[in-house]
């Protein structure tokens, strides 16, 4: 009884470490995207949008100004309405402009703010405007989203989806992202050989000097609790801890 105990109270505090230290380190996460904006420069974005002729220069601060609010989600709903006002209002401007790397960084933007404002299907809405890239970024996201509200078979379809298109983009990073979610799938549905699976995307990782290790590592302690293996899940509990640490 005691070992059920201790288990279930490391698996608490990891799990409350994770959200933590996920919520903190997302800035630095390669596949966001969305820059932090402080405070100070929103004068200075407003201004160039009411006064510069540059459409680029337009743009720019509109995704900035969206990302701020992005970033900055209360309110809730009044600061992301704002996010995807003023994302909106740069990806119409950029494709009457042709500018297509700020119309894709637009559109994704509002991608991500419908996720955070819990509309899945809204953020699916945004899939056919983008190209592959951005495309990829939102069902990785996407999927994510729908694993961690339990819908598992919805998860692997857009895991799978992603797959396909990160074999055109070249990527070694998100070749090894999407290998993960799917991983992390077949751990959460305990599939035979999901401890492999997330051990050798743990490797590949380091392969690349990838550093955000401790999230795949408190995949692996979740693994090792639902299967009873005490000896596991401090093993994996110690590497997170180890690179929870390191980035601190």
């Amino acid at each position: 009884m005691r070992g059920i105990y201790l288990r279930v109270t490391r698996y608490n505090v990891l799990l409350g470490l994770s959200i933590l230290v996920q919520h903190f380190t997302s800035k630095a996460q390669l596949l966001h995207g969305i820059p932090y904006v402080r405070q100070e420069q929103i004068f200075s974005l407003n201004k160039t949008i009411e006064s510069t002729k540059s459409a680029s220069e337009k743009v720019n601060a509109l995704i900035l100004l969206g990302a701020y609010y992005f970033h900055n989600p209360y309110p809730r709903s009044i600061n992301l309405n704002s996010a995807i006002r003023f994302a909106s209002e740069a990806a119409s401007l950029s494709k009457k402009t042709g500018l297509t790397k700020s119309y894709n960084d637009a559109r994704f933007l509002i991608a991500y703010t419908y996720l955070r404002k819990n509309m899945l299907d809204s953020t699916a809405s945004i899939l056919a405007s983008v190209n592959d890239s951005t495309r990829f970024k939102i069902l990785l996201e996407l999927g994510h989203a729908y694993r961690r509200g339990g819908k598992l078979d919805k998860a692997m379809d857009i895991a799978l989806q992603a797959k396909e298109i990160s074999k055109t983009l070249g990527d070694t990073l998100k070749k090894i992202m999407i290998m993960r979610e799917i991983a992390c799938i077949h751990s959460e549905t305990q599939q035979p050989d999901s401890e492999k699976e997330l051990l050798e995307v743990i490797k590949l990782f380091q392969g690349i000097g990838y550093p955000y290790l401790h999230y795949t590592y408190y995949e692996l302690c979740g693994l090792a609790f639902l299967q009873g293996n005490d000896d596991k899940d401090l093993y994996y509990s110690a590497g997170f801890k180890i690179y929870v640490e390191n980035k601190g």
